[in-house]
């Protein structure tokens, strides 16, 4: 059972599991509950999204929350497996204690650089190219009596390269692959050379003013949020709610997605940075 967009309402929750139970449509959760304890029992049920099933306004918390009480009342008949982003979990705990109604809790570690490494060198491989790393003009490499290939230099690159591009990407592999793509300098017949020297400047985020601030928390709470949700957790007209998500994406911080509106994967690291040193996001 994958959510793929807002679903807060209690009806829609509600019908979207009897759908996933093969029940027809139930009542209230009260039915529901009688319906799966009265089935074969051991069942395995997967919730993938957990943050579109929540909106931060007054009643915006109904729909999960009857949820999580219906996990807890049938986790002895069904084995229940959510997945929830990082910061929408940790949110929601602090929130309404969402870490209470899960027996155990599994966090992903970031990626290494060496498994980042493995997973963009084998995606590059089936492009066919010899690749090449360009040195950084202004720096040479210093090379190392121990390496023992016909291309030494392109080896010390090839590590600084990807220590850079760990530390860029904070062991995300989405950012890492479009930095990738961006530190491509040029083409050849056979061969593709890489920058080895790529930078990118975020000091303008801390002149963002606390409205746009606040949007962007927002928006990485929910992970995607569009304008009405926007309109309904601020409280204001949606037209305004459009422009402000607008503005935004056009100065590259938000891309659109779906129905809504998301963080742009080069800026959600510095950005979440920003948000912690105003204590906007903790």
């Amino acid at each position: 059972m994958v959510f793929t967009k807002s679903e807060n309402g209690q009806e829609n929750i509600l019908s979207m599991l009897c759908d996933a139970f093969h029940f027809k449509q139930s009542g209230d959760w009260a039915d529901l509950e009688q319906k799966v304890k009265d089935k074969h029992p051991y069942q395995i049920c997967i919730l993938e999204n957990m943050q579109y099933m929540f909106l931060k306004t007054v009643s915006g918390f109904n729909g999960l929350e009857e949820l999580l009480h219906f996990i807890s009342r049938t986790k002895n008949v069904v084995f229940w497996i959510t997945t929830c982003t990082l910061y929408s979990w940790q949110f929601l705990e602090k929130a309404i204690g969402i870490e209470t109604h899960f027996q155990c809790l599994i966090r992903l570690h970031k990626i290494s650089r060496d498994e980042l490494k493995s997973i963009i060198l084998k995606r590059h491989r089936a492009s066919g190219y010899h690749l090449e790393f360009e040195p950084s003009t202004n720096s040479r490499p210093k090379k190392k009596s121990h390496i023992s290939d016909e291309n030494p230099q392109q080896l010390q690159l090839e590590d600084v390269y990807f220590k850079k591009l760990h530390e860029f990407a904070g062991g995300n592999i989405t950012t890492a692959i479009l930095i990738w793509l961006r530190s491509i300098k040029e083409f050849s017949k056979d061969k593709m050379v890489l920058s080895t020297k790529f930078e990118f400047d975020f000091t303008f985020l801390d002149r963002l003013s606390e409205e746009r601030l606040l949007t962007l928390c927002m928006v990485l709470h929910h992970e995607i949020l569009s304008p009405l949700n926007h309109s309904s957790v601020f409280n204001q007209n949606i037209d305004k709610s459009i422009l402000q998500l607008e503005n935004l994406e056009g100065e590259g911080l938000l891309v659109k997605s779906g129905g809504g509106y998301q963080i742009h994967p080069f800026v959600y690291r510095p950005l979440v940075q920003i948000l912690r040193k105003m204590n906007i996001l903790s």
